[in-house]
Order: structure tokens, then C-alpha cells, then sequence
């Protein structure tokens, strides 16, 4: 019985901290964008944005090409941190119990 809870236990941490990391990435999505934009800025095009203020810098991308292109590569994204963070926060969980019995 024991052995189950413990299972029980690590699948739900597993499963939350899937579910967790998936929704940090998706929330966090458009400030990537911006700094994916600001990193790269005059080097694919001559485009330039003249702050590094995140707010003026995401208004203008939203203005010049619409709401859509604040949320690209949000799947990539809460495909890569969804499972990272699982495998994370199970393995803290069970670090944890074996540790500390």
C-alpha cells in the first residue's frame, strides 16, 4: 500500500509540474517574442525599435502584425518546458522522499 501511495504521489507531482511548466511557458510567451525581437534586432532585417523597454517594443509589434504574432512558437515552447518541468519537480519529489525517508 505504501509502495502505491508513493507512486500515486510522484505521478501526481509529475502531472502538476507538467501542467505547471506548460502554462509558465504559454503565459510567457509574448515576452519572449519580445526578446527573441530585441536580441535579434537589425539582424534578419533593418528593423529597429529604438528602446529595450519591453511595453513600447510589444505595443508596436502588436500594431505593425497583429495579436497572432505575439503568441508564435508558443506551441515549441510548451512542448520543450511541459515535460522538462515534469521530469524537474518528479524528481525533486522523489529525491525527496528518499532522502529524507
Amino acid at each position: 500500500m505504501r509502495q502505491l501511495l508513493f507512486f500515486t504521489r510522484h505521478v501526481n507531482c509529475r502531472a502538476a509540474g507538467g501542467l505547471a511548466g506548460g502554462a509558465a511557458a504559454a503565459v510567457t510567451t509574448p515576452l519572449d517574442v519580445v526578446k527573441t525581437r530585441l536580441q535579434t534586432e537589425g539582424v534578419h532585417s533593418s528593423k529597429r525599435y529604438g528602446t529595450t523597454a519591453v511595453l513600447p517594443v510589444l505595443r508596436r509589434i502588436m500594431q505593425e502584425e497583429g495579436w497572432a504574432t505575439i503568441w508564435r512558437g508558443m506551441e515549441p515552447r510548451v512542448l520543450f518546458n511541459a515535460p522538462a518541468a515534469a521530469v524537474s519537480w518528479g524528481t525533486y519529489e522523489t529525491m525527496k522522499d528518499v532522502l529524507l525517508g
